[in-house]
């Protein structure tokens, strides 16, 4: 596409102004002259927008106090391809009921092609078969992209890329981890990767808070649970002991009757106490329970402070260590306010000295006629570079007292915190100790009605047990009450196996459920793991994929976090420097990069403007209409080269 020629009329700034163009254009003036208005006039006529991609600019023409000059056409003709695009706008007057006078109600737009009108739906859909609109700024403006937002140049650079696809990518990687089928299955759903990751992270969280819980039941159930007893052994000396018994008094069967009636009706009075001894057993261990869920909040607020002290000397040990890293940039920054300062002196203390050799004409050895006004030039150029100078050590050293205000700031705020947290850390540990936790030793049984029931009904079958006097020597007697005694006693310590069964059973439940809870994170850190190694492969991929069709311009596509939660972004580079930080002809020669790649995709070639052309030496060598926007203060009215 090439410009043959504009017509403007009563265009902002600009009252009649016609010109052609060439191959190369330069369009020459100093800073107001109209060389911008140039530009949007041409994009008005074609697109309805300015330099700035907007719609809506003021193009109405003003006088020398700043008010609107009413009632003129504002007129654009292009002549583009040899084909002439005419756009004309006209103010609306209209009086309104009531009014005396006239008001502007709006426009009225007229669209010619080769003097034929049009409408604007017509006007704009011949011209998008010439001009490519969606992309016509960034095709011909080497400013544009870079003004766009960061989300959309990365679309815009991805979307021409070759790039492999995330199923390719992630079948690369299968044999790194066996999680990266299940990425596969993700990709082949459709499903957002980004997001399965964020919610695997969250279920890690959630898992990591239950083994404290657990292992506190665990050791409240160890608490709780009776000492061991060995059953086998005690049975086999109950038997034993039965054996002996009964040994004994089959030896005086008739001596015996009435006491074995006797001893019948003591053994149903012993099952009795059995029963009662486990139910006994039983609401202790209620009492118990209810003994440590009581202690809990206890347990649970030592826990809390115990976190919250080790949390606080990480953070006073953290707030120490900013503070030696504020000193080390305190003092870089003082070095640089002095540098500063030591500029700016050398800076005032220089002098204009004229070079004769300047005023005196090399062949002949005669002093110019105009010598004087060469003084007057370079004294002018050594006084505008000397203030230039004195603007950027200023700026210098505003920079480095600010950052040095800054920092001391921060380093008497960390002195300021350092010992409020001393003080906080010094009462964390004086709550802690002060918590006392109370054994179950501690426990007062006779409080509980239950319990004082059970044990009167005990009190009163033990004490309604009454042993039969034997007719027989005293040392069979002492044998048998010793035998009873020894079975009684080992039956009551039998009653205690319900209990530890009970609590053995619920700690394995729960160590399995801290078992399948470590397999599970050890399963969704597989995963993650794999996601994150896909997503880091995949950002390597689509980096080196966008690099690669430029030249000049660079592009920095994600931001890396250590924990691995790696961003999308689009930092545009120029030689690893930041394009915000690059020079005017730096930006320049990245922007025709960037329109070089673009157009090779989209196979069109749009006339480029090329503002600031006075500050680049030489741009690349490139197909496309050339129209170059130069500042000369010399030149006060607009000229076309």
């Amino acid at each position: 596409m090439k410009i043959k020629s504009i017509k403007i009329s009563n265009f902002k700034g600009l009252k009649r102004f016609h010109t052609s163009f060439n191959q190369v254009t330069n369009i020459v003036g100093t800073n107001g002259v109209g060389k911008s208005t140039i530009m949007d006039a041409f994009l008005w006529c074609l697109t309805g927008k300015n330099s700035e991609g907007k719609e809506e600019f003021k193009i109405t023409p003003q006088d020398e106090k700043g008010n609107n000059i009413e009632n003129l056409e504002n007129d654009v003709t292009v002549v583009v391809d040899d084909i002439p695009y005419r756009t004309v706008r006209t103010e609306k007057w209209t009086k309104r009921r009531g009014e005396s006078f006239k008001s502007l109600t709006g426009y009225e737009y007229e669209y010619l092609i080769d003097g034929v009108p049009k409408s604007k739906s017509d006007y704009r859909s011949t011209l998008s078969t010439v001009l490519n609109p969606d992309n016509f700024q960034l095709l011909s403006n080497p400013l544009h992209f870079a003004k766009m937002h960061w989300k959309d140049q990365r679309s815009a650079l991805v979307g021409i890329a070759n790039i492999k696809s995330d199923t390719e990518i992630a079948k690369e990687l299968v044999s790194e981890s066996k999680f990266m089928n299940q990425v596969l299955w993700l990709i082949s759903k459709g499903m957002s990767i980004e997001d399965q990751k964020l919610k695997l992270q969250r279920q890690i969280k959630e898992l990591e808070k239950k083994p404290d819980d657990i292992r506190t039941r665990i050791d409240q159930n160890e608490r709780m649970k009776p000492d061991p007893i060995n059953v086998t052994e005690i049975n086999s000396n109950i038997v034993k002991l039965e054996q002996e018994l009964k040994s004994i008094e089959d030896a005086g069967k008739s001596i015996f009757a009435e006491y074995s009636q006797q001893r019948e009706e003591n053994q149903k009075k012993k099952d009795q106490l059995t029963q009662l001894n486990t139910k006994l057993f039983s609401v202790e261990r209620c009492i118990r329970e209810n003994f440590d869920t009581s202690n809990l909040p206890l347990i649970k607020k030592r826990s809390k402070l115990s976190q919250t002290k080790t949390q606080t000397d990480i953070l006073i040990n953290e707030i120490r260590d900013q503070k030696v890293n504020l000193k080390s940039k305190l003092s870089t920054l003082k070095s640089e306010y002095d540098t500063a300062v030591k500029l700016w002196d050398e800076n005032e203390a220089s002098e204009f000295k004229l070079d004769e050799k300047e005023t005196i004409c090399p062949t002949c050895k005669r002093q110019y006629d105009d010598s004087d006004s060469i003084r007057v030039t370079m004294e002018e150029n050594f006084n505008e570079n000397k203030a230039k100078r004195r603007s950027q050590i200023t700026e210098m050293g505003s920079k480095a007292k600010l950052g040095i205000e800054s920092i001391e700031n921060q380093i008497k705020e960390a002195e300021d915190r350092i010992p409020k947290l001393e003080s906080k850390l010094l009462n964390l540990q004086n709550e802690i100790e002060e918590i006392e936790i109370p054994t179950q030793e501690s426990i007062d049984f006779g409080k509980y009605p239950d319990w004082v029931g059970i044990k009167e009904q005990i009190e009163k079958i033990e004490n309604s047990i009454i042993e039969p006097e034997l007719k027989t020597d005293q040392d069979t007697e002492n044998r048998k009450s010793e035998i009873k005694a020894q079975i009684s006693d080992f039956q009551k310590s039998l009653g205690v196996i319900g209990q530890i069964e009970k609590y053995d059973a619920d700690n394995n439940a729960l160590k399995k459920e801290l078992a399948d809870i470590s397999s599970q994170v050890v399963s969704i850190e597989g995963e993650i793991d794999a996601i994150q190694k896909f997503q880091r492969r995949k950002m390597s991929i689509v980096e080196e994929s966008v690099n690669s069709m430029f030249e000049v311009a660079k592009f920095r596509l994600w931001e890396e976090h250590i924990n691995g939660n790696d961003k999308e972004t689009c930092v545009l580079l120029y030689n690893g420097v930041p394009f915000s930080d690059a020079s005017t002809a730096q930006k320049t020669m990245v922007g025709l990069d960037i329109i070089k790649t673009f157009q090779k995709h989209y196979g069109v070639e749009l006339p480029l403007f090329i503002d600031n052309r006075e500050s680049i030496v030489q741009i690349p060598d490139m197909p496309n209409q050339i129209i170059n926007m130069i500042v000369d203060k010399n030149v006060e009215t607009l000229t076309v080269e």
